[in-house]
């Protein structure tokens, strides 16, 4: 990095830890973003579990018992997945706006 580059660096996080608008925003954010990846992994974890279990029983009720479960593990998956999705965007794209904003003032 040139010395230019790594004084604006510096500026840019010395302006970023002035502005802090939202506090504790970045925790929550990342608490989110956990819970919805946690909760993804565990739908497929269920999802995965119910179709194990459906191969081996003969009862068409319990077949669609596990169906409803295989179900259920893909809502936890498919909501889980949004969450983590929205959260970590939301982070990524509120620092790309604080970038551009920073950008343009050092050009004006």
């Amino acid at each position: 990095m040139t010395e230019s580059a790594k004084d604006r660096r510096a500026e840019f996080e010395a302006q970023l830890d002035e502005v802090r608008v939202r506090t504790g925003a970045a925790e929550s954010d990342q608490r989110w973003a956990t819970l919805g990846l946690v909760l993804a992994i565990v739908g497929v974890v269920i999802a995965i579990i119910a179709f194990i279990i459906s191969g081996s029983q003969g009862d068409t009720r319990d077949v669609l018992s596990s169906v409803i479960l295989g179900l259920v593990g893909v809502g936890f998956t498919l909501l889980g997945s949004a969450l983590f999705l929205r959260y970590s965007f939301a982070r990524f794209l509120r620092f790309w706006l604080l970038r551009i904003i920073f950008e343009q003032q050092a050009d004006d």
